[in-house]
C-alpha cells in the first residue's frame, strides 16, 4: 500500500506491508520444509508434531511416545536452513502400565 506521496507505507516498526507478505511466505517456507524433514524419517509419531514459524524462531507442539522421538525431532529441526532458534513444547506420552497380578 502507497501513502498520498506515492511512497509505500510504513508501520510502526518501518516494514512496509510488502516486507510483511515476504516475512510470511518465508515462514510459511520454512514451515514446510521442517514438516518434510521430519516426515522424511518415516516415523508416524514425527506426525502428529505441529510446526509453526515465524521470523526464523521454530515452535514444534504436540506429544511423541518415547523420549528419543522427541531428541530425535529437535535434532531434526535444527538442522534445517533458516532456524535461527527452537522452542520445544513437545510432551512425551507417559503409559500406565498394567499392574501386575501376583497369585
Amino acid at each position: 500500500m502507497r501513502n498520498l506521496r506515492g511512497r509505500p507505507e510504513r508501520n510502526l516498526q518501518g516494514n512496509t506491508r510488502m516486507d510483511a507478505v515476504l516475512a510470511n511466505s518465508q515462514d510459511l517456507d520454512l514451515e514446510s520444509r521442517v514438516l518434510n524433514y521430519l516426515l522424511g524419517y518415516r516415523m508416524p509419531a514425527l506426525r502428529s508434531i505441529e510446526v509453526e514459524a515465524r521470523n526464523g524462531v521454530v515452535t514444534l507442539r504436540g506429544s511423541v511416545p518415547t523420549y528419543y522421538q522427541k531428541q530425535l525431532a529437535l535434532n531434526c529441526c535444527r538442522r534445517v536452513a533458516g532456524v535461527v532458534e527452537l522452542i520445544e513444547e513437545v510432551d512425551v506420552a507417559s503409559y500406565r502400565a498394567e499392574p501386575l497380578l501376583v497369585a
